[in-house]
């Protein structure tokens, strides 16, 4: 439900491949991003596309890259025209667009674990005080393209076991994000959306909050906070059930990583500085995304997606993307930076 045109790096052959054209996950990203994924397998390398002799310093994935050529754009268009089919266009002139200057009446008051425990199936109105806004897609939401907002409920957390089921992603699409233009990292917002476990598109299957033209609503800043990442997080403590069941969308840091960047709006795979990297499919490398930089994309770093970098750290929003061009077959691990200054290296 993003949009973007999306490229990924996969294993055993680099060639080019047209991407068919699926139904949305709520969970694709911007309008220029692009996705580098493991290594292709080649001279040198073992099945695993690790080197048949690894050297610690060096040993990275390849920048092999299959173009996909059916951009985000094009699933966020179609989701949100499937979302707004049942919705009487002349809402918006007989009943006025929500404001969240108060609590609207009827809905009930949650916290974002109220919602974890509750885990709604279908979608459900909800109001949530005073959350914090730890990322925002591009670094603000535009009017006319799908959003997302990361909220967790404390400026941070001592572990992740202390952190989970505490954060959550807003979904806005593209229809209303332009109620969310004001909205900026940091704030401490009062929301309402519509919670519910989206899966609309097997195996999708993440809990999240929703507006669009049919579950309306609205998010104002009451206030501010300073979001810290929880350190001491590990590559490893990011995998697919930790984002969909245990731990959610938290604002983390990961110490002492590398990986090659390619082009400055692709992903890019990491892996612990000084070991091997290991290919361990879609849903065993996490990934460095540019979704939630300015403009969606990296700055100052080599273009050429086989320079190794060594980052001090990287401090971003775990997350997950899920393509749908593939069938929504494959599941993507992400760390989302909201600025180059939450990548140091030297």
């Amino acid at each position: 439900m993003r949009a973007m045109t999306r490229s990924r790096c996969l294993p055993l052959l680099a060639v080019t491949v047209p991407c068919m054209l699926s139904l949305p996950a709520c969970g694709s990203e911007s309008n220029t991003t692009q996705q580098s994924a493991p290594p292709a397998a080649d001279a040198g390398t073992d099945a695993t596309g690790q080197d048949a002799a690894p050297d610690v310093a060096t040993d990275a994935p390849q920048q092999d890259v299959i173009e996909d050529t059916v951009s985000d754009a094009t699933f966020d268009a179609a989701q949100d025209a499937l979302e707004d089919t049942a919705v009487d266009q002349t809402g918006d002139v007989e009943e006025p667009w929500p404001t969240c200057d108060a609590q609207p009446s009827g809905v009930p008051a949650k916290s974002i674990s109220d919602i974890w425990q509750e885990h709604p199936s279908t979608p459900t109105a909800v109001w949530i005080p005073g959350a914090i806004i730890t990322a925002i897609s591009k670094g603000g939401c535009a009017a006319g393209s799908a959003c997302q907002i990361f909220l967790q409920t404390e400026e941070t957390y001592a572990t992740l076991a202390d952190g989970a089921h505490h954060a959550i992603k807003l979904f806005v699409s593209g229809n209303t994000a332009g109620h969310f233009t004001s909205l900026q990292t940091g704030d401490r917002v009062d929301v309402y959306a519509h919670a519910w476990r989206y899966n609309v598109n097997p195996p999708q299957n993440e809990l999240l909050l929703q507006v669009n033209l049919q579950l309306r609503g609205c998010a104002k800043a009451v206030g501010t906070a300073n979001p810290t990442p929880i350190t001491g997080v590990e590559l490893t403590d990011l995998t697919v059930d930790a984002y969909e069941n245990t731990v959610g969308p938290l604002l983390v840091q990961v110490q002492a990583v590398s990986g090659k960047p390619g082009s400055p709006t692709e992903t890019f795979g990491l892996w612990k500085t000084g070991g091997p990297f290991v290919d361990a499919g879609p849903e065993g490398v996490v990934s460095a995304s540019p979704y939630f930089l300015p403009a969606g994309s990296f700055a100052g770093l080599p273009t050429d997606g086989q320079t190794v970098v060594h980052f001090d750290s990287i401090t971003g929003v775990f997350g997950l993307f899920i393509p749908g061009a593939d069938g929504g077959s494959s599941k993507y691990l992400e760390l989302y930076p909201r600025q180059m200054t939450d990548m140091p290296h030297p």
